[in-house]
């Protein structure tokens, strides 16, 4: 097998700026569900499942943030990964 030839950087490098542009992508999903209404009724304390203003916000809450949890943790296992790879290669 050949080696990767990439433009932007080392593989851990490319795969860390993917990881770091898709939480950022997700949470930019999630905060643009988050509406004025859906932000009034949970300043008021309300349940926000109780409300059909709320379903897309939760939604997408729903599906986002566990994925934004399982990219920090491969954002983080890939950054050490990069550092041992960087200090192998002093």
């Amino acid at each position: 097998m050949g080696k990767l030839l990439l433009e932007s950087g080392t593989y851990y490098e490319v795969l860390l700026i993917a990881l770091s542009s898709a939480i950022k992508e997700k949470e930019r999903q999630i905060q643009e569900a988050y509406t004025d209404d859906v932000r009034i009724l949970d300043r008021c304390g309300e349940i926000l499942s109780q409300h059909e203003e709320c379903d897309i916000f939760l939604k997408t809450a729903n599906e986002c943030t566990p994925l934004i949890a399982d990219f920090r943790r491969i954002h983080l296992y890939l950054s050490d990964k990069h550092l041992d790879s960087v200090k192998r290669n002093k």
